[in-house]
């Protein structure tokens, strides 16, 4: 509920809109959602490319992407009985898949489920170059934002940003709460690593 599919949409097609060549994973196997919101069909996709191993070639992995309506953007969709392949999530053979896919495109952005409760986050944010951390307004607490940030440290994923959706500036000084708070964790984190 945080917004965390439908940036990762927006952002994709933002970069499409740029003149990239953008591919959107789907790895949230628990409830996937892109297919939904751009009219594609889920039958096949990451599930099966993790449960079925073999030769991951080019033309194999075409049979699983999708374009969408926004020229330049594909989707891989989490597909079906995505439940079976959580596991293989930390896998070498989806380690293999994002860098086949990362040789194909200009971008590959990584739909991922909820970071706080669940691993997989954390899994596939060490296959990135850094991760956005995504949270909303009056429902995502400050200790759980912070949390989760301190996770991907430990990991040493780069936290590329947050993103904070359904902030309105006219309420009660909640923006402002967690921008000066991140301001501190940031300023801390970077002395530390200096």
């Amino acid at each position: 509920g945080d917004g965390k599919t439908t940036t990762v949409s927006n952002l994709g097609a933002m970069w499409a809109r740029m003149g990239k060549r953008v591919l959107i994973i789907d790895a949230d196997l628990r409830r996937p959602r892109l297919h939904e919101m751009f009219g594609l069909p889920n039958d096949a996709g990451l599930s099966q490319l993790l449960m079925f191993p073999g030769v991951l070639g080019d033309s194999q992995l075409a049979e699983y992407l999708q374009p969408t309506e926004v020229p330049g953007l594909s989707l891989l969709p989490a597909g079906p009985g995505g439940s079976q392949a959580l596991d293989l999530l930390s896998s070498t053979r989806m380690a293999e898949i994002v860098e086949t896919l990362r040789r194909q495109f200009d971008g590959v952005l990584i739909d991922s489920p909820p970071m706080l409760h669940i691993s997989d986050a954390r899994l596939l944010g060490r296959l990135t170059d850094g991760v956005i951390l995504v949270i909303r307004a009056g429902k995502t607490r400050w200790e759980q934002a912070m949390n989760a940030a301190s996770r991907f440290n430990e990991d040493g994923t780069e936290l590329l940003g947050t993103i904070l959706n359904d902030w309105d500036p006219k309420s009660a000084g909640m923006g402002s709460n967690y921008y000066s708070g991140y301001h501190k964790y940031y300023s801390k984190a970077g002395s530390k690593q200096a």
